[in-house]
């Protein structure tokens, strides 16, 4: 698809009154001074298109600020473009909208409104936007048409757009069937990228790196704490001489003990006579005690029985009394039922009798035509007569036979209420609560007796145990035991104390001075597991340095491969797709190169052509060609060869009008 404008017309648009503008298929120069509208132009071609300006603004004012009574007219800018042969005719046009109000001679402005024609054929905005989008869409015709754009973009944005054009290379493409390049691909699992591992990788050296700096300082560390220790084997020996010694002291002390064994042994035998003794007295008296608990346990019990007994009694009275308040409910409810049949019966009685005495009246205009009021022939009034009394016998029958069944329905009622009534009446429950009542105060006849015996004085602990003649005369026996103990024997081991103290206190120096021996073996135990550590670790630093520099080689193999194909598909520019870094390692990047100098270090003129042979690419990728808008076009004397429209916007100070060439 190839676009190319014919005519551009642009009318009230951004303070240019009117100006149509004839393009050549090739090239147009339009030259003019500062703020003459060269720009403008660009604009109108982007808002008739996309309703934006040039810059991708699309809040912008295209209105005139200067003269504002020209905003009353149309905004308008159309243009006859040909896309591959075919002529199209496009319009766009603002408009303001101005209204009376009710009551108002001056209308008020309330909006603004926007017009667009296809080929002269009016449109919505959404048949106009298709129809655009069908050309063109809106993303490419930017990158193709401004020089400057593409490098305007975020550089994230231009690595994609040239990945799309050239292809993504695939890490597997680049491993090969270089074995150490797999084995990395073979830990990039779960949407790990190869910049993802690295980190991983150099992330763990650097910790093995710190641990393994740390481990000398660790060994000097327990190598300083190692404690100094005399001979275990003298410390060992001198504590079997002491224990040796303090068991001899042991055996003087039980020899000394045991020669007042005869005398320990009476004190013995009398403290178990008097234990026995006292064994006994106790068991009296809690079998004494016992027998008063359970007397008061059994009262309390038989009281409680009769208290539950009242309250069963109550609660059984409350229950029938319940019973007979809710029957005498019923028996008023029955009779009021009973009244009300009869009232029903009377009441059905006189409208029976009423209609049993009414006799059937004739009206003499019943027998003349209702057309012409001539009275009925003599046969056809009699024939009408013993009609009219046949039927009204029939209807007085059926109402007297209806009130009838309705008497017999209420009798039958109120005998049933009748029945009911009876049954009510004759269950009276009189003699049951008096037999319950009389049996209440017979209960509480008896537990204000027993609550009276209950409250007296019982005899006491103390008064029971007087009475008791096996208490008192093991009483009397324990007594005069205490009165004839014997007196206890009294040994002096002082001396032999003394001195197993002093040996046992040295013994437990010696213990202590032995225990560095397990401290000094620990300590060596953790020098060697250090050391073994240091080993290990330095395998494995060595281990991810020989990583980080597969993924450092497998990166700079990518880089070129990369750049190398997308560097391939341009005649002028190259892209600079990684930024190698101090650390060696390469981040992502997208520079643009023009004869080996940076975009951001181009003159104008250079810019201008790096631009077009972008887009030259850009137009062969997408299969699509479009007017060229180049800016500020002055800078540059040459331009590189495009196949697209090219549309030169120069600065010409002679020029304070717009002039197309």
């Amino acid at each position: 698809m190839k676009i190319i404008i014919d005519y551009l017309i642009i009318v009230n648009f951004k303070g240019m009154r009117n100006l149509t503008i004839t393009f050549d298929q090739i090239l147009t120069n339009i030259f003019g001074d500062n703020a003459t509208g060269k720009t403008t132009v660009f604009d109108a071609f982007t808002w008739l298109f996309f309703g934006k300006e040039s810059t991708d603004r699309k809040d912008f004012n295209i209105k005139n600020t200067v003269d504002s009574s020209l905003n009353r007219q149309d905004h308008e800018v159309s243009a006859v473009i040909n896309a591959n042969g075919s002529k199209i005719t496009i319009k766009r046009i603002l408009r303001e909208k101005w209204t009376k109000k009710r009551g108002s001679e001056i209308p008020e402005f309330t909006g603004n409104e926007t017009i667009y024609y296809w080929d002269d054929v009016p449109v919505n905005q959404n048949e106009f936007n298709k129809k655009v989008s069908g050309l063109i869409d809106e993303k490419i015709f930017k990158l193709i048409s401004n020089p400057a754009y593409f490098n305007e973009l975020k550089w994230q944005d231009r690595r994609q757009i040239l990945f799309d054009i050239a292809g993504e290379v695939t890490n597997e493409e680049i491993a090969g069937s270089n074995k150490k390049f797999r084995e990395i691909l073979a830990h990039l699992t779960n949407g790990k990228t190869l910049e993802d591992y690295k980190k991983q990788v150099a992330s763990q050296r650097k910790k093995i790196k710190d641990d393994l700096e740390q481990i000398p300082t660790r060994i000097d560390e327990v190598n300083k704490n190692i404690p100094e220790m005399a001979d275990a084997s003298l410390i060992r020996r001198d504590i079997d001489t002491k224990q040796s010694k303090i068991k001899f002291i042991d055996d003087q002390m039980a020899d000394r003990s045991n020669s007042m064994n005869a005398a320990y042994e009476k004190v013995r035998e009398h403290q178990q006579m008097v234990y026995s003794k006292q064994n006994a007295l106790d068991t009296i008296k809690n079998q004494v005690e016992q027998s008063i608990k359970n007397k008061d346990q059994d009262l309390v019990s038989e009281r409680n029985q009769i208290t539950r007994e009242i309250n069963y009694k109550e609660q059984e009275l409350k229950q029938i009394e319940a019973q007979r308040e809710r029957r005498q409910n019923e028996i008023q409810s029955v009779k009021f039922y009973i009244e009300d049949k009869r009232n029903q019966w009377k009441t059905i009685n006189a409208d029976r009798e009423r209609v049993s005495a009414q006799q059937l009246v004739f009206d003499d205009h019943a027998f003349t035509c209702p057309t012409c009021s001539r009275l009925f022939d003599t046969d056809d009034i009699e024939a009408k007569k013993d009609e009219m009394l046949s039927t009204f016998n029939n209807d007085k029958e059926a109402q007297i036979a209806s009130y009838a069944k309705n008497l017999a329905l209420v009798v039958s009622q109120a005998d049933s209420l009748k029945n009911d009534l009876k049954r009510l009446e004759s269950l009276d429950t009189s003699e049951e609560i008096k037999t319950i009542s009389d049996e209440i105060q017979v209960l509480r006849g008896n537990l204000s007796r027993f609550n009276e015996e209950f409250a007296g004085p019982g005899l006491s602990l103390e008064q029971l145990l007087e009475t008791n003649e096996e208490y008192l005369r093991l009483l009397n026996e324990l007594d005069s035991l205490k009165s004839s103990a014997p007196e206890e024997p009294k040994v002096d081991l002082t001396d032999l104390q003394n001195e197993k103290i002093e040996l046992e206190q040295e013994i437990r120096q010696l213990e202590r001075e032995l225990a560095k021996e397990v401290v000094i073996k620990q300590s060596k135990e953790r020098v060697s597991s250090l050391e073994a550590d240091e080993k290990r670790l330095a395998s494995e630093l060595a281990s991810y340095e020989g990583q980080e520099f597969t993924i450092e080689a497998f990166t700079r193999k990518k880089v070129e491969e990369v750049e190398s194909r997308i560097n391939g598909l341009f005649n002028h520019v190259k892209f600079k797709m990684f930024d190698v870094q101090i650390n060696g390692g390469e981040v992502e990047t997208c520079d643009t190169m023009y004869l080996g100098v940076p975009y951001s270090d181009l003159n104008n003129a250079a810019r201008i052509n790096a631009g077009l042979d972008i887009i030259n690419t850009l137009c062969k990728y997408y299969g699509v060609n479009a007017p060229i808008f180049i800016d500020n076009a002055e800078s540059v004397t040459k331009l590189i060869d495009v196949e697209s429209q090219i549309i030169r916007l120069v600065v010409s100070e002679v020029d304070k009008k717009l002039r197309v060439a």
